[in-house]
């Protein structure tokens, strides 16, 4: 998706003959510490499950002998010099964990039966054969984390916190958080699917079409015949969500693996590059070639670095800390270029990365977050008219809090206190609700503009126009 051309900004001059230390003694001595950066933690560097010893020898290199081309900047590692072994762990995730998720609605479909409601309910032990595939994914998100977090803070000196929890620990807090959220709104995704094929056969499954076709009819949207079909639409929520496998797959496959050819994955490795069938062309037409892909076919390719394919599969795989910084790094380096005259690569550097946010946005913001949170309070609201059940309406909740107020009149006021104290947190929760479902819809847009302002002010702060890409 992006296709930076890493090799020209100078980096690990050292790497031809850099040979990492392994001996346990080395790798956990307190001069590592030392050198880390000033807002990263000291068991980061001193713990065996901490920072690699390969990376820190690396650090400890570039340290005494700098990259002086790079002025103040050229001690410090690049996501060039540690990429490779992170992006070889995060092709191993996305062999365990997307093959599991397209499965797994198949194998919850089985253990989904109808309720006396005749709505869906699986059983909850299915969560008991996602716990596994979340453990290895944190696991290897976390060894991804410790190759690359250090160039990133070297170059950045801190992650952006807010004021109050500016630690290290308060930062890594909110993103293991992040991190097991999104993992699991792609499990939530599944087991919608599964429940939602079952009602299918569920008794009540007449009822819900019959009203969702009236529904339709009197919508904005009727023209649209295939929307008359709820099943189409719960299936097509599902393939959107699974779409952006192939397209984030092919833009960090390797070409060469279709010919049986190796990739290097170690530090410092693949300097020229590789190619991969990517649908976004680099903006350097001389990076693009005809390469051989299977037997005598050959298709157009676009190159690409481990840097670029690290971004690629861990947002496909849901790994926020690892992409955190990731963005920011990116623009500081355009600074660089342009500090150095090279007005060209710095436009190139921030339109890339414009771009690849777009796949991003359309394919998990828009087909999998918001079309899943429509369809999602479309089938409770259908299930909860067909069944006559009354809605959650903030208004219903200020109505029974009236009321438990009139009948608690003569009770004693601690329990009028407690019930008026549920009631108004109940009602809290329910604005709060509204307004995350509003936050939501509004979420790809405002990213977008956010990245076009990052774009334009940097722009103007180097006060030079970006040449037009076609």
């Amino acid at each position: 998706m992006a296709h930076h051309r890493y090799e020209e900004l100078p980096t690990c001059e050292l790497c031809p003959g850099f040979e990492s230390e392994s001996s346990e003694g080395t790798c956990s001595d307190e001069e590592f510490a030392n050198l880390k950066p000033e807002w990263l933690p000291r068991w980061l560097y001193t713990s065996t499950w901490g920072v690699p010893c390969e990376v820190k020898q690396m650090m400890k290199q570039k340290i005494e002998r700098p990259n002086k081309s790079l002025g103040d900047y050229g001690s410090h590692l690049t996501m060039f010099d540690v990429s490779g072994p992170a992006v070889r762990l995060l092709w191993i995730a996305t062999v365990i964990q997307w093959p599991f998720m397209i499965m797994f609605p198949f194998i919850a479909f089985q253990f989904t039966d109808c309720n006396g409601l005749g709505l869906p309910a699986y059983h909850m032990w299915l969560w008991s054969l996602v716990f596994p595939i979340f453990a290895a994914m944190m696991i290897i998100e976390w060894r991804c984390f410790t190759y690359t977090i250090t160039p990133v803070v070297q170059w950045l000196g801190r992650m952006e916190t807010p004021p109050c929890c500016s630690g290290f620990c308060w930062w890594m807090a909110s993103q293991i958080c992040l991190s097991a959220i999104s993992t699991g709104d792609v499990v939530t995704q599944a087991l919608l699917l599964s429940s939602t094929c079952r009602w299918f056969t569920c008794p009540g499954w007449s009822n819900v079409a019959t009203a969702w076709v009236d529904i339709w009819n009197n919508s904005l949207f009727s023209w649209v015949t295939a929307g008359k079909n709820l099943q189409t639409i719960l299936i097509v929520t599902w393939g959107l969500a699974i779409m952006q496998l192939p397209l984030f797959v092919l833009a960090a496959l390797p070409v060469r693996w279709f010919v049986g050819q190796n990739l290097d994955f170690g530090l410092c490795s693949e300097k020229d590059g590789y190619h991969v069938s990517s649908c976004w062309p680099s903006l350097d037409t001389a990076t693009d070639s005809e390469a051989e892909c299977c037997g005598r076919a050959h298709c157009k390719c676009s190159k690409i670095w481990h840097a670029d394919a690290l971004k690629t599969l861990a947002t496909l795989n849901r790994m926020s800390y690892v992409n955190a910084g990731l963005f920011l790094l990116q623009l500081q380096r355009a600074r660089i270029a342009f500090n150095s005259g090279d007005r060209d690569r710095c436009c190139q550097i921030l339109t890339m990365e414009v771009r690849q946010m777009i796949p991003r946005i359309f394919l998990i913001n828009f087909c999998q977050n918001c079309i899943k949170l429509e369809v999602q309070t479309t089938i409770f609201s259908l299930g909860r008219m067909v069944h006559k059940v009354q809605n959650a309406h903030v208004t219903t909740c200020e109505g029974n809090g009236e009321s438990s107020t009139r009948v608690a009149v003569g009770e004693p006021s601690q329990v009028l206190e407690t019930a008026v104290r549920e009631i108004r947190w109940l009602t809290w929760f329910v604005w709060f609700a509204g307004a995350l479902c509003a936050t939501v819809q509004l979420h790809s847009m405002a990213k977008l503009i956010g990245y076009n302002d990052s774009y334009r002010s940097v722009a103007q702060a180097m006060s030079f126009q970006c040449p037009a890409v076609d």
